[in-house]
Parts: C-alpha cells; sequence; structure tokens
C-alpha cells in the first residue's frame, strides 16, 4: 500500500498542486538568478569593452598631437631665418606653411605681436600659448568657441642661434 492511497483525494489533490508550486517557484527563482547572473556578465563585457575603446581611442588622439606638433615644429625650423617683426611678411610667410587640419596657423614675435592665416593681427601677449611658448615648451590646450570645441596647439621659433624669438601656433576644430 502506498503513502498516498490512505490519503483523501481531497488532500492528494493539494499535495500535487503544493509540489507543482514549490517546482514552478523553483523554476522562476532560478531563471532570476540566471538572467542577474547573465545581466552581470553583460556589464562585466561592456565595462571591459569601454575600456579597451577608451585606450584605443587616447592612442589616437596622442598619435594626432604628436602629429600637429611635428608639424608645426617642422614649420618652425623653415621660420628661423625669416624676419618676424612685419605683419605682412609673416602673413606671406605662413600662408605658405601647409594647414594640415587646421582651421588658421599665426605666428607672433617676441613682443607679442601676432598675424593669421586669415590676415587678422592681434596682440597675444596674455596668452597662456604665447607664454608658455616663450619659455621654451610646447602647448595644447582645449577651448570652447562659438558653441564649438577647438585645440591651440603652439610651440616656439628659434633663432639660428637657439634664442627663442616667436611663436607658431594653429586651431584646430574639435569634430564628433
Amino acid at each position: 500500500m502506498s503513502k498516498c492511497e490512505g490519503m483523501p483525494a481531497r488532500s492528494r489533490k493539494y499535495g500535487y498542486i503544493l509540489i507543482v508550486l514549490l517546482v514552478v517557484f523553483v523554476v522562476f527563482g532560478s531563471l532570476f538568478d540566471f538572467n542577474r547572473i547573465l545581466t552581470l556578465n553583460e556589464i562585466k563585457r561592456a565595462k571591459r569593452d569601454l575600456t579597451w575603446s577608451a585606450k584605443q581611442s587616447t592612442l589616437v588622439v596622442q598619435s594626432n598631437i604628436e602629429q600637429y606638433f611635428m608639424v608645426l615644429e617642422k614649420d618652425a625650423v623653415v621660420l628661423e631665418g625669416k624676419d618676424l617683426s612685419t605683419g605682412r611678411e609673416l602673413l606671406e610667410q605662413i600662408r605658405e606653411l601647409p594647414k594640415m587640419d587646421f582651421d588658421f596657423l599665426g605666428i607672433a614675435d617676441v613682443n607679442g605681436k601676432a598675424v593669421l592665416t586669415t590676415g587678422e593681427e592681434f596682440q597675444v601677449q596674455e596668452f597662456d600659448f604665447f607664454k608658455e611658448t616663450l619659455a621654451g615648451n610646447n602647448y595644447i590646450s582645449d577651448w570652447e568657441k562659438e558653441g564649438e570645441y577647438a585645440s591651440i596647439i603652439a610651440v616656439p621659433i628659434y633663432e639660428r642661434s637657439g634664442e627663442i624669438k616667436g611663436t607658431l601656433f594653429g586651431e584646430i576644430l574639435l569634430k564628433d
């Protein structure tokens, strides 16, 4: 005689329902836990992918910046023997330089008188890029211009004697 045979039919029915409900709760509980584990794995994978992508983007940006500095440094060497004191001659000299991705190029003498490839002339002696390059340092900075972001990249221009005689700088609009 089986254990269930002595039980009333109604009790067996409730017992079966209880077992089915218990099985349903266990199944749903394990599905929920499985879903949580999948979600955690997806988060870990997304974090790993974003970290890799950020590292690759950093390398690309760093390479581009180094390329901009190399171009400006090469152009600054071309300007070694040139007179930086007259605006019109400066304008002609910088218009001959390759612009690469620069929106404009500019040259400033040691007094801060600057001329751009656009023909605009102004004083730059209060700008950080000018002060840094006169101290012999390359310079890069980001800033917002009319709702867009731009970078100023600047390098010193040297005399053949090694004395700094001015600054060569360019602006690059940062695109998405």
